[in-house]
């Protein structure tokens, strides 16, 4: 890419307000490539726009090691492995990263919160708690998108649980959502299993977001509790009866509870493993609900 093509797509990264747009920038100007990213990403992060600062977090976002990416069907994420910073190059972004998500607005501490999720270091954990009070619910959404990452590296983080604790009971639903889900399915080796923790999965088995729902039901079922997970299976959307389908396989395959089994053979028989990745998924569930002979 000539130099003009470079200054003329870092010029409308910084002006747009579109993250989506930015995001395809970046992907533009890197290609994927840590060594392309690497200088764009540190000129931005010492910009003095907020945009330039949203646009160097994006340069991060958009390298490939621990890339999610969508699965080709539409129905998750899988990870991708590939090239990456060096270690010097990891230590001056992520000492820029943390300065700049201290005094950050929404546009920037999104971008950042998301770069943070690329490079994952402990330098960074601090900031990204910082921001779980941010005015701004899209920021305390990406926090809590972004913390759990951080959870399965620095296992003995209790500041993590505490502060996923809090955005659980976040006025915005789509913060909830991704906080029930940091503190059930995605903690670890299992759910937060605490009293308070177990009363907040109770509390919202009945929240009308399907997704705070669906998550709530998850963790108790995976903390030995599978009386609401068959409510999993009924939902009027179809969006929502693709989501909460998914849920239950998952959670059974993870409980291996015989009493689920039949359920799963319900599914089965009516084409929910609609490719192969949830055909996989749904044969492992049955063989590890598969009742004793």
């Amino acid at each position: 890419m000539d130099d003009d093509r470079i200054e003329a797509l870092l010029a409308e990264g910084i002006a747009t307000d579109d993250p989506e747009r930015r995001c395809e920038i970046a992907s533009e100007l890197t290609q994927g490539d840590p060594q392309v990213a690497f200088p764009l990403a540190v000129r931005m992060l010492r910009s003095r726009e907020e945009g330039g600062v949203a646009l160097g977090g994006e340069l991060i976002e958009s390298t490939p090691k621990g890339r999610f990416v969508e699965r080709d069907d539409g129905t998750g994420y899988l990870v991708e492995d590939g090239p990456t910073f060096d270690d010097a190059q990891r230590a001056v972004l992520i000492g820029l990263v943390a300065e700049r998500m201290a005094a950050a607005g929404e546009p920037a501490a999104v971008a950042l919160l998301r770069a943070s999720w690329r490079l994952v270091d402990a330098a960074l954990l601090g900031p990204v708690l910082a921001l779980a009070g941010h005015p701004s619910a899209e920021v305390r959404h990406m926090v809590a998108v972004t913390l759990p990452g951080f959870a399965v590296e620095f296992e003995d983080a209790p500041a993590i649980d505490a502060t996923l604790l809090a955005l659980a009971r976040d006025e915005d639903d789509d913060v909830v959502d991704w906080a029930i889900f940091g503190l059930g399915l995605n903690h670890g080796d299992g759910p937060l299993d605490t009293p308070e923790a177990r009363a907040l999965f109770a509390a919202n088995v009945d929240h009308e977001h399907v997704g705070v729902r669906d998550e709530a039901r998850v963790a108790l079922a995976l903390l030995g509790d599978v009386g609401y997970l068959e409510d999993c299976l009924y939902a009027e959307d179809e969006d929502d009866a693709r989501r909460t389908h998914d849920a239950f396989v998952t959670a059974a395959g993870r409980t291996g509870d015989p009493r689920l089994h039949a359920s799963l053979v319900t599914l089965r028989d009516l084409g929910y493993a609609s490719n192969p990745f949830l055909e996989a998924e749904l044969a492992a569930a049955l063989e590890a609900t598969r009742p004793a002979t």
